[in-house]
């Protein structure tokens, strides 16, 4: 699934006083309201959009108009998954092929 910043935008607002630094915009779709998503075991925040599992991080990432990369995946710099404030996100090689 690939949503636009524009679909996001419609949907949350990024907060970083929520424990998922996303909180559903009023008046969304699904009559959500308050923090968006929710933490899984490991820690890290995802919530269900459009009947998929979306990393809360990776929603983040679009919304403030970043793009991920082929081939890379995001991590948190300070290695707590549970912190995905834009500022502690960043790229990181997934996997290189070999020469």
């Amino acid at each position: 699934m690939k949503l636009t910043k524009k679909e996001l935008d419609e949907l949350f607002i990024y907060d970083e006083t929520s424990s998922t630094c996303l909180r559903w915009r009023d008046g969304n779709e699904y009559g959500a309201t308050g923090v968006a998503g929710t933490h899984d075991k490991f820690g890290n925040p995802f919530l269900f959009i459009y009947g998929e599992r979306v990393s809360v991080a990776l929603i983040v990432w679009v919304l403030h108009g970043r793009v991920l990369h082929h081939q890379k995946a995001l991590a948190p710099r300070d290695g707590n998954l549970a912190n995905v404030c834009i500022g502690n996100l960043h790229e990181v090689v997934l996997y290189q092929t070999p020469l």
